[in-house]
Parts: C-alpha cells; structure tokens; sequence
C-alpha cells in the first residue's frame, strides 16, 4: 500500500471476451494476457483489474462458508506482487480457504490495514457441500440423473405456452415436460466427443440437435457470459485424450450442484444445438438443453 501495510489476499476476477488489443483494453481499464495478444480477435479475452477485489478466509478457517473481501481503489495501491511462501503453505487453495492458524492470522492482519485506509471488509457466504463423502473417483450414477435442464426451452418445444423459470417444480407438474427431456437425452444417435470432434465438427450437417456424450470438465477460472436473457457459464464436454468441447449453460437452468459439477466422473448425454460461438480455440459451442445420466443397460457408449 502507498502509506505502508500489505494485505495478503487472493485477487477476484472473471474474465471476458475482448476482441480489441492489448493497447484498446487498457484504454477500458482492462489487462490481456501476453498469452492471448497474438490470438484471433474472437479468441482473445481481458480482465479487469483495479479497483481490485481481494478476497480472504474467515478467522473460522473453513473451506466452505464464511470469507471477506476487500476492494481496493488504483490510488492506494503502491505495487501488486505474488507472495512466494502462498504457494508453498497454501498450495491451490489460496487466501480464501486458508487453513487455521493462517486464516485467523491473516485476517486480522488484513482487516487491521484495511481499517487503516478506510476500506470496508464485507462477509462473502461461499456455499458448498461437504466433499468428505466423495470416493478418490469421483461421483458415479447408478440411476437416471438429470444434471441440467431448459425447461422454458423444452416448454416451448411442448407447445404449452407455460414458463417453468420458477424452478423444478414444474417438471413433477408437468409429465409431458419430463417424458420430453428424457426421450431427447436416451433417444436417437448419440456420438463420443472424441469421434464426434475428429469426424463431423468441421462438417456443415444443417443438424438442429446434436447427443454427445462425456465427461463435465470445469474450467478453474469461471467464464461467464449472456445469451437468451439469461447469465451462462461455460463448460466443456471432454473425452481423454480428446479435445475439449465447449458448452453453455444456462446459470438458473442447472439442476445439480455447480460445486459437485467437477467431480462427476460418469460419463453424461449433452443434449443441445450448435451455435457458432468462437471459444478457446473451437469456432462453435454446444448450448446445452438438457444433459444427463441414463442408466441403460443396452446403451453401447
């Protein structure tokens, strides 16, 4: 800090696609990797970085529940460095879920400069699920498990004219919505990602709808966008040894856990149509409508 003191935290940030350079993004205030300057604009993306948000673990010293977070202003910052010792004491986890007697030390270390320059220390509530449970393989299905469903999009396709954004209880009102998602994700051709993407991705088929299965690979740093009014989150589709395949997903449409999305190792049906969205290194994405678990004996994938 400018006046003394250091705060130990981890920096918050979501990236977004920026299509300009290096030089037009911090014009808006905005950093592009090194990395991605040399990209195809559709491919590049920035961060916006000051005001920073730090983010820090509670005194409680949990993984999940209570942390804090602190925005700092650009003219109080004096220099932004990485903390050699974080790495080695705190491996992936970072400031946000650092282990007792860290968390506590930190935070009061943190909160006593932060009070010092007159920046407010707010309660962040982290929610998540006990993980303990969770065998080293992951989350395996044994029954039929719905993971993610649009239901107004599949609404729409039933011609009821009803909007189902009020959440899962209209699936258990509405049989026909449920036989419909079901048969969308266990009938018809349903293709490997990995064969899929060597075979028929470059391929200009005119398929509206598209059955692809695979493993859920969450990015670590969310990326996030809009579409259909909607906030979305991108995910991908993989195979091992494959490459990956984007997905979007509608936020308020998942209905299983976002924290447990990574750790699901069955592989899913992904259900949905292509739309030419560049991410990453792919031209088009998969913006899923329903993806799921079918636990059918006769299925040859």
């Amino acid at each position: 800090m400018l006046n003394g003191g250091t705060l130990l935290a981890d920096l918050r940030y979501l990236p977004r696609f920026f299509e300009g350079t290096a030089e037009e993004a911090e014009q808006q205030g905005l950093w592009m990797p090194p990395s991605v300057r040399g990209e195809r604009p559709d491919f590049r993306w920035a961060l916006r970085l000051l005001p920073l948000d730090l983010l820090f673990n509670s005194d409680e010293g949990t993984i999940a529940g209570r942390s804090h977070t602190v925005p700092v202003c650009a003219e109080v910052v004096a220099d932004v460095r990485p903390i050699p010792w974080s790495r080695v004491l705190l491996g992936e986890d970072g400031f946000h879920n650092a282990p007792n007697p860290i968390a506590s030390a930190v935070a009061e270390h943190n909160t006593a400069v932060a009070h010092r320059y007159g920046l407010p220390v707010s309660d962040l509530l982290e929610f998540s699920l006990p993980t303990e449970g969770i065998p080293p393989d992951g989350i395996e299905f044994s029954d039929d498990e719905l993971v993610y469903r649009d239901l107004d999009h599949f609404a729409h396709s039933a011609q009821l004219g009803v909007s189902f954004s009020a959440g899962a209880a209209g699936i258990s009102r509405q049989p026909a919505i449920r036989e419909l998602i079901h048969s969308k994700l266990s009938d018809g051709v349903v293709e490997s990602v990995g064969r899929f993407m060597r075979e028929k991705l470059g391929a200009n088929s005119g398929v509206s709808e598209l059955r692809i299965v695979g493993r859920i690979e969450v990015p670590e740093e969310e990326l996030t966008t809009q579409l259909e009014g909607e906030d979305c989150i991108v995910i991908y589709c993989c195979e091992e040894g494959s490459t990956r395949l984007p997905v979007i997903l509608k936020r308020n449409s998942l209905s299983y856990p976002v924290e447990l999305l990574s750790l699901i190792s069955s592989p899913l049906v992904f259900y949905g149509e292509r739309k030419q969205i560049p991410v990453d290194d792919q031209s088009w994405v998969l913006l899923a409508r329903a993806i799921g678990y079918i636990a059918d004996e006769n299925k040859t994938w």
